[in-house]
């Protein structure tokens, strides 16, 4: 292994609330604390939009400006649901979760995010 590098890991939020605490969830605390304790340093935290397996947007977490921005600007419900009924019941709740998250304090927005996403470097 390389004495040095760095590592991008991007995984579903336990805490996202449209499938809280699923198969293969972390909160970013506990994915961080285990980047951490691996040695790593220099630990950046990203919401993935709109999941990990597919993420199309890399906001950065640590300051709120960005998602304000990507909230206000760039946000839309896109469904890929098999039938029109499904995905216009998704349109609807991702709006409504959407327009939840336009006026929650930054912190909670990060915490209930569909995805999240470390990147840390393994110093030399």
């Amino acid at each position: 292994m390389e004495p040095a590098g760095w590592l991008y890991a991007g995984f579903p939020n336990a805490w996202y609330a449209a499938h809280p605490l699923r198969a293969r969830s972390l909160s970013l605390r506990a994915a961080s604390a285990s980047v951490r304790a691996a040695g790593l340093t220099d630990v950046q935290p990203y919401v993935l939009l709109p999941d990990q397996t597919c993420p199309a947007f890399l906001i950065g977490a640590g300051r709120r400006h960005e998602l304000d921005y990507f909230l206000s600007q760039l946000f839309f419900p896109y469904s890929a649901a098999r039938t029109a009924r499904a995905a216009l019941l998704r349109g609807f709740l991702l709006s409504a979760l959407a327009g939840l998250a336009k006026r929650s304090p930054h912190a909670v927005r990060v915490h209930l995010a569909p995805a999240l996403a470390l990147v840390a470097r393994r110093p030399a």
